[in-house]
């Protein structure tokens, strides 16, 4: 196929990748355990060095929560005073299982949970929500073929002006629920003593549940050649395309061809050149041909240290990354500052749960991505905090865009005590032609979280944990500003070798269209099987 063909920039039929998305998850999440469990006993060897063989672990979470405020929708409440409150108790049961393995080839890190939430004094509906957390990784042919997969699927707002929420459970009105799913076959070779091959697919899909507004689709397809030798010196060539399409909007297309010239002047440095041509349709209807060129640098000391830092030339708007990781004895800390450009799946939005909060502070603390999904899941649990806390919020985009996202973070560990800070902030620019959405409303939606936590073990088998969060959200219209303040305190015990047991209290402080404060009382029991 030519590269600089550009795909048909018609509407994208709606196919929806899981319909009902509340009844094909469960089965989604068992199916991967099981062939992976499979995959695992059909190989018929022993575990690597190092390796661990299948885990899976069904569980039952029981929760009840007082509150004393479930009006957080904006009904009956006046835009400038907090309106009248309603108590209410609310049940949730979620059955669910996490399933782990590491050998032969194979390593899958699944976490999943089907919520069913009731409510007692109060008139809203009972709903099902659901919580995956999945990364796999398997080397089909051994040192040749690779396959990578993730999937997700939590809570998210669905605008960042509507309604803030700390907890899902307690408002659903700007809440969406919605589905990430990424696959990646990856072939490398060697062309002789000459070059080293490598080609790379990525399919991905983005669904929100109820309503087709987010929903998108995105692949890109890659090959790279990297020349051989002793020297210094090397080249590489680089061709790729990236498709694009939300639902309702039209395709975006990105083709590139680069060549360029990586050096390395010492163990520690590598220096790389590139230049190219460029065809793309993102900002205007028509394709367009130019020159994209860039230049990175990384600088890897030892293994507790790591510098990159990427930046590159585009007709639709420059990129970069500029990243920075370190890790002491009892202290680890990392940047970051990305841009780039978003075709066809909203992803994460922004959004942040205390799980992706804590995977990314644990990164330099465990670079591989399996084992430090287990250490996060183990941490959490521990420190009596909910893996799908939502510390920051996001929106659901519809169209191509920018994001800038920068982000610091920092983790003190002792022997029983953590303090774990993330200041964040991602800016989300229009790109193009928009129909619908937040960006239909403002061309640049800016984006902060703040995060501070502390937790400590009071004994071997309790912990206390004190979380304060802070994210707001601007667009450059009128009243398009909402923010929300929580403070949670928790306190965690172990109930035997597989059951735990928590009390948690929070207050909540929204501001914007519509201003409420809310306190709540929580109490939680976790068994294992």
């Amino acid at each position: 196929m030519d590269m600089a063909t550009v795909t048909n920039r018609a509407k994208p039929r709606a196919v929806p990748l899981f319909h009902p998305l509340h009844m094909r998850l469960p089965l989604v999440a068992a199916m991967l355990a099981c062939a992976s469990a499979a995959q695992g006993q059909s190989l018929g060897e022993a575990p690597a060095s190092g390796g661990s063989g299948p885990r899976f672990r069904p569980q039952l979470t029981v929760s009840q929560v007082w509150t004393d405020n479930l009006r957080t929708d904006g009904s009956a409440q006046a835009s400038v005073s907090y309106g009248p409150k309603d108590a209410a108790l609310v049940t949730t049961v979620s059955p669910g299982f996490s399933y782990s393995t590491n050998a032969s080839g194979l390593r899958t890190s699944i976490d999943y949970s089907l919520s069913a939430i009731g409510y007692v004094k109060a008139n809203a509906p009972s709903r099902l929500q659901n919580s995956l957390s999945a990364r796999g990784s398997i080397e089909l042919i051994q040192q040749f073929l690779t396959v990578d997969a993730t999937a997700s699927a939590g809570q998210q707002a669905a605008s960042a002006f509507g309604t803030q929420s700390a907890d899902a459970g307690i408002s659903a009105a700007n809440r969406r629920e919605v589905l990430n799913a990424s696959i990646s076959p990856t072939l490398r070779s060697h062309l002789g003593d000459f070059a080293d091959l490598l080609m790379r697919v990525e399919e991905q899909r983005t669904e929100v549940r109820g309503t087709g507004q987010g929903d998108g689709r995105g692949r890109t397809s890659m090959l790279r050649l990297d020349s051989r030798g002793s020297g210094a010196m090397r080249v590489f060539a680089l061709i790729s395309q990236r498709r694009g399409q939300f639902q309702g909007a039209l395709n975006s297309n990105v083709d590139s061809q680069t060549v360029g010239l990586n050096y390395r002047p010492d163990v520690d440095w590598t220096l790389s050149l590139n230049g190219g041509r460029e065809r793309s349709d993102v900002v205007t209807a028509t394709a367009g041909t130019g020159s994209t060129w860039g230049t990175s640098a990384n600088w890897a000391p030892d293994a507790r240290t790591q510098l990159n830092a990427d930046w590159q030339k585009h007709a639709y708007g420059n990129t970069h990354t500029l990243s920075f990781e370190h890790r002491m004895r009892l202290v680890s800390f990392r940047f970051i500052d990305s841009a780039g450009l978003n075709q066809g799946y909203s992803g994460s939005g922004g959004r942040q749960t205390n799980f992706d909060l804590y995977y990314q502070l644990f990164a330099s603390r465990e670079p591989d991505p399996l084992k430090r999904a287990d250490y996060v899941r183990n941490y959490l649990q521990s420190m009596g905090l909910p893996a799908d806390g939502v510390v920051g919020g996001g929106l659901i985009t519809t169209s191509p865009n920018r994001q800038r996202q920068q982000q610091f973070g920092m983790t003190l560990l002792g022997v029983r005590s953590t303090l774990s800070v993330m200041l964040g902030r991602t800016q989300t620019q229009r790109v193009g032609p928009v129909a619908t959405g937040d960006l239909a409303l403002s061309p640049d939606i800016a984006q902060r979280t703040y995060s501070i936590s502390a937790a400590h073990k009071l004994t071997p088998t309790s912990s206390l944990s004190l979380t304060a969060n802070r994210s707001s959200n601007l667009g450059q219209g009128v009243s398009q500003f909402t923010s929300l303040d929580s403070y949670m305190a928790g306190w965690s015990i172990q109930l035997g070798a597989r059951a735990n047991a928590q009390l948690g209290l929070r207050h909540s402080r929204s501001q914007g269209v519509f201003a409420y404060s809310e306190n709540s009382v929580t109490a939680s029991m976790t068994q294992q099987f």
